[in-house]
């Protein structure tokens, strides 16, 4: 039977065979780290165990076949020790690889989260912009609205007789004033002024004296007209009496 120091090959510095524990810095080597110390732990009981040989100066086979088997055990355990270590390695070179990716990938979410925020303020300062815009727009629709309706009822006020409040399908105008109303108002007026035998007629608005008969006011008969058409007003234009003022001033001149 081979001796230990065939099966175990002596060294000159025991101690070069024990493995020298590497540093570890990083978290998650703690496995690493006592692998190393079980690798570094079975070269001290080698060493133990060729110095016990040398002291019983090669007697003993039992022994020797005891340290031989304890030898390839240590040699295997060392091996599987390595591959495991090897195997440790590779899947923490791999996390740290996919670690660093997510790094970059946060990264780069937190710039597009960045671009999103704003894009999103310039947005809602575009809104704001717009809503204060139709806000002027709609005030100034309204002011117009307003202006419209004041016109329009500037209009229809102009429209209507000043005696009976109502639209005059007949508007004359007395030549000196420039008053105007409808033609049945006017006749019923100067009647009432005939009645009193009297031939001083007036305006019935200022009762300024009057020697000349009233006039038809075309320009108002064709805004009546535009007005009824647009369906603003409700009637139709009445043809004039003729003569209607005759009687009233054949005598005046």
């Amino acid at each position: 039977m081979r001796t230990l120091e065939e099966e175990v090959p002596d060294s000159e510095d025991d101690t070069a065979q024990v493995a020298i524990e590497p540093t570890f810095d990083k978290p998650g080597e703690h496995g690493l780290k006592l692998a190393y110390m079980l690798e570094a732990e079975h070269h001290r009981a080698l060493s133990e165990l060729k110095a016990n040989n040398r002291a019983l100066g090669g007697r003993g086979t039992d022994t020797h076949y005891k340290i031989n088997t304890l030898h390839r055990e240590l040699e295997s355990h060392t091996r599987r020790s390595r591959n495991a270590i090897k195997t440790v390695l590779r899947r923490n070179n791999a996390l740290s690889s996919r670690n660093s990716e997510l790094i970059l990938t946060a990264g780069r979410r937190r710039t597009e989260i960045k671009e999103l925020k704003l894009a999103i303020a310039s947005v809602e300062k575009e809104s704001m912009n717009l809503t204060i815009q139709l806000r002027e727009l709609r005030d100034a629709k309204s002011e117009s609205m307003q202006v419209q309706e004041r016109v329009n009822n500037s209009v229809l006020d102009s429209a209507k007789c000043p005696i009976y409040l109502s639209t005059m399908w007949t508007p004359d105008t007395i030549p000196k004033c420039s008053h105007t109303f409808c033609q049945c108002c006017l006749i019923s007026w100067f009647w009432v002024i005939k009645q009193r035998r009297s031939n001083k007629y007036t305006c019935p608005g200022c009762r300024t004296r009057i020697k000349s008969q009233p006039v038809r006011n075309r320009a108002l008969e064709s805004l009546i007209e535009t007005l009824a058409d647009a369906g603003i007003v409700e009637g139709d234009i009445a043809e004039p009496i003729a003569d209607a003022y005759t009687k009233f001033f054949k005598q005046i001149g």
